[in-house]
Parts: C-alpha cells; structure tokens; sequence
C-alpha cells in the first residue's frame, strides 16, 4: 500500500483536479483546410487523456476558452468581468464628486487630509428651541447647515445615466455572446429530433 506523499497529492492536483486544455489536433487541421492558415484551437483535456496539456492561462486569451466550461459558467464570469470594469469607470467618474466637497464646507476637522473630504456636514443650524426654562437652558433641534454643491449633482445624474446605458448595452451583448458560447458547444442534442407522436408501424429510423 502506497504512503501518503505530498508530491504525490499535488501532482495530482495540478494535472487532474485542476481543469487543463490541449491542441485540438483535428479542428486545426479542419480550420486550416478550410481557411487556408493555421489558428490554434484548444479543447479540455479529459480525464482519459494520456497528453495532460497545460493549465488554463488567467489572462491572454480573453473570454473564448470559457465555452469549455458551458454556457452558465462562461456567462458568469463574463458578467462578472464587464460588472467589474463597469464599477471602476463608474468610480472613476464619482472621485469629481468626491473632491467637489473640499471646496466647501463639508468635512471632519482631522489632522488626515483623507477625512476633510467627506460628506460629513460639522456645521448645524438651531431650527426648534422650546422648554427654555431660563437663559441658559433650552431644548433644541438642529440640522445641518451645508449646502449639496453643483457638481456633486451632476456627476451623480452622470453616473446613472452611465449605469444605465451601459446595462442596457450588456443585456444585448449577452445575448450575442450566449449565442456564440452555444455554437461553441456543439453535442448531439443540437442534431437530433424528437418524435411525440409516430405511426404504430415508425419503426424503421432510417425512414424517420
């Protein structure tokens, strides 16, 4: 019986567990027949595969190789790569709201440059004072006494504006690159048809 071996157990975690692809061979030499010049085309290695291939690039091939995995999978995390540039620019745009505040009287009275930019409002304005039982006693309410600057505003309606052109734009293009990933994968479901109703005597399936 074999003893436990970590170089044993991480041999098989790099070429089994973890997903690998390959050349395929035959889809290659079919492009290169029918276009005229090489393109490389990959496949996931299987588990009956002696040649294990190589691990998954993380970056240089873009979203094509997803289709290997299926199309929940590669929609997923196309979604999650067009959310994430999405919240960046989105970011990028709101930091001009961000700075608007410094100019004016928003912020907290600290020695970090960091905390004089927030919308913390120190300043506060008496709006209902009662029960004054003398001079020096009364109950009062307060509420702040700053101003929302212009440009905060603006950049906001900007930003939703943004938002929402550019989910409107992703509903479309998902559907196209659903449509490319389905064409991606081809199985035998995509040529075959299903009879609900044959005669009694349908038994021949040539003639179906």
């Amino acid at each position: 019986m074999m003893k436990p071996s970590i170089n044993t157990a991480r041999n098989y975690f790099q070429n089994c567990s973890l997903p690998r692809l390959t050349n395929d061979i035959a889809a290659e030499r079919e492009y290169f027949n029918r276009k005229g010049y090489y393109q490389p085309i990959y496949r996931r290695v299987l588990p009956t595969d002696r040649e294990r291939g190589k691990l998954y690039p993380i970056f240089g091939d873009g979203t094509k190789l997803l289709s290997h995995f299926g199309i929940g999978i590669g929609m997923y995390f196309v979604q999650l790569l067009f959310l994430g540039i999405l919240l960046f620019i989105a970011g990028l745009i709101m930091v001009y709201g961000i700075i608007s505040y410094a100019p004016s009287n928003y912020g907290i009275t600290s020695s970090s440059s960091f905390l004089s930019l927030t919308a913390a409002c120190p300043d506060l304005i008496s709006v209902l004072a009662d029960n004054c039982s003398d001079i020096s006693t009364c109950d009062a309410v307060y509420r702040p006494n700053c101003e929302i600057p212009y440009n905060v505003i603006l950049v906001d309606i900007i930003m939703c504006s943004f938002l929402s052109a550019t989910l409107v734009l992703s509903k479309l293009s998902e559907l196209k690159y659903e449509e490319r990933l389905d064409e991606a994968i081809q199985s035998s479901q995509d040529y075959s048809i299903e009879v609900t109703d044959p005669d009694p005597d349908a038994t021949d399936p040539d003639e179906w």
